[in-house]
């Protein structure tokens, strides 16, 4: 299984739901053909979605399977670039890789995927996100030199240039006996949020540094976060006052709001419209907060699913 599922699942056996209800309507996805369509399909260019998302008004599209991407093995842990034009995201069992897929425009089919061979290992590699420059990336592996998942940084010169090998040195204050995975950059680099493993259950953490060549400081708890035993697979808005993250047995996707950077989060919220029928995770906000993919296994296997969201 995927990296955030498989740890995910061995904590969620018996937790109680507790799902509130978001203010949730439905529309038809718009197609690839339609005129004008940008980062949600029909939205105009320069509109963004954020304002919906931060009153929990929201509405939605029907949520519909990346048919495209789809694949035997199990998917996992989505992120889509700031432009919208690439998806990253991992699959396999037990040997998990990274592949990314680009798309002439957001609303517009992906194109066959391809691996980022220069990241492979024998063993887990997924999770793979990027600061804004994209020359900065984080990983969650279980690659030589890891305790169960850790978080791994990679870099490279330019974004035509391969990545380099993956090193620990920048989490040695975040990588514990414990799971780290879920790791979410903000556009600078120089904050990650992510989900870890405890005695207790699974929390979502944070923590910052000067510099993308700096070593992270020692994580904290995200303030207003906890509602729930088992929290994971967190993703922000760029200005971080949105978080997206999925939580539950069976786990389902939850958001919730803050007025700044130095408030905690308010209640969380169940994205209940696009709920399936067993569980929903791994959420990716586009950049302008106008598409959500996320996987489900509603089709039946861990599928890439997308749902748009209405300004």
């Amino acid at each position: 299984m995927g990296v955030r599922w498989q740890s995910v699942w061995k904590l969620v056996a018996g937790v109680a739901c507790a799902a509130g209800c978001g203010r949730i309507a439905f529309e038809d996805r718009a197609r690839p053909d339609d005129a004008g369509a940008d980062a949600a399909g029909d939205v105009a260019p320069g509109v963004t979605c954020w304002p919906a998302w931060r009153t929990g008004a929201l509405s939605f599209g029907i949520a519909v399977p990346i048919t495209e991407l789809a694949a035997v093995d199990k998917q996992g842990n989505p992120w889509l670039t700031a432009d919208g034009r690439t998806l990253y995201y991992d699959t396999g069992t037990g040997d998990t890789e990274i592949l990314r897929a680009a798309r002439g425009g957001p609303g517009q089919p992906f194109g066959s995927p391809a691996p980022l061979a220069e990241l492979s290992s024998p063993l887990e590699d997924g999770g793979f996100v990027m600061a804004a420059s994209e020359l900065v990336a984080v990983m969650s592996s279980t690659r030589a030199g890891s305790s169960g998942f850790d978080l791994w940084q990679t870099a490279r010169a330019s974004t035509s240039d391969l990545f380099g090998a993956p090193t620990r040195t920048e989490f040695a204050a975040i990588d514990d006996a414990f799971n780290q995975f879920d790791g979410f950059l903000t556009p600078d680099g120089l904050r990650v949020y992510f989900s870890s493993s405890a005695a207790t259950g699974q929390v979502l953490r944070q923590a910052s540094r000067a510099s993308t060549t700096d070593v992270f400081g020692a994580p904290t708890q995200i303030p207003g976060t906890g509602t729930f035993s088992v929290e994971a697979d967190p993703d922000l808005s760029p200005d971080e006052l949105v978080l997206v993250f999925s939580a539950n047995n069976p786990l389902q996707l939850f958001a919730a709001i803050r007025p700044s950077t130095a408030a905690p989060f308010g209640a969380p919220f169940a994205l209940s419209a696009i709920v399936g029928p067993s569980y929903d995770a791994d959420p990716a906000l586009s950049a302008n907060g106008c598409e959500l993919v996320f996987i489900s296994n509603r089709g039946g296997d861990r599928d890439l699913y997308l749902a748009t969201v209405n300004p």
